[in-house]
């Protein structure tokens, strides 16, 4: 999660964006310092400091409404913000309706960059900008690690990471003017 968020942060970065809300799992679920919720804080507070951005990230459930809320809180006490990185499509269809509701529109007020699957974002209206994990390798590599473990063949217990990739649709864009409607 930590190079995902890389990825977004930097893309939004490049746009001329600096004040970002980041829209993660809840705190309860960051069970120790190895799982995603834990790499995904490390990573918003790392890239945010190494490329001057002022980020808040929001702890939200897999839940539209919950993002929303969250949306809503950041936009009231950071009117200065015109993006926010979602972390699943639950939480970009809780940025996309409170922009909605603000009058706000993707992306020339709010850019939005979710980590999704591509068939997700591509479905979205605008599409969205998302980073994506190649969850068909990652498949691949645990069925056979399952299948060698079932035959008695040693394997290496770790955890396996592999690279994101960023997408650019239709959901982010430069920082062209302060974003309407935040106050």
């Amino acid at each position: 999660f930590e190079q995902s968020m890389e990825l977004a942060f930097e893309h939004l970065a490049e746009l001329g964006h600096r004040t970002v809300g980041a829209l993660g799992r809840p705190t309860g679920r960051r069970r120790d310092v190895v799982g995603s919720s834990a790499r995904l804080a490390a990573g918003v507070k790392r890239f945010a400091e190494r490329l001057e951005l002022d980020v808040e990230l929001h702890d939200v459930d897999l839940d539209a409404a919950a993002a929303e809320a969250a949306c809503h809180r950041q936009l009231d006490e950071h009117p200065a913000t015109t993006a926010f990185v979602a972390t699943s499509t639950f939480a970009a269809t809780g940025v996309l309706r409170a922009a909605l509701t603000r009058g706000l529109t993707v992306p020339e007020d709010l850019s939005i960059v979710a980590l999704s699957t591509d068939t997700a974002a591509e479905r979205f209206v605008p599409s969205l900008t998302a980073v994506t994990f190649p969850s068909r390798e990652l498949g691949h590599r645990a069925t056979s690690m399952l299948i060698d473990r079932l035959e008695g063949v040693e394997v290496d217990d770790h955890q396996l990471l592999l690279p994101a990739r960023l997408t650019t649709r239709s959901s982010t864009a430069p920082v062209h003017r302060p974003a309407k409607g935040t106050a």
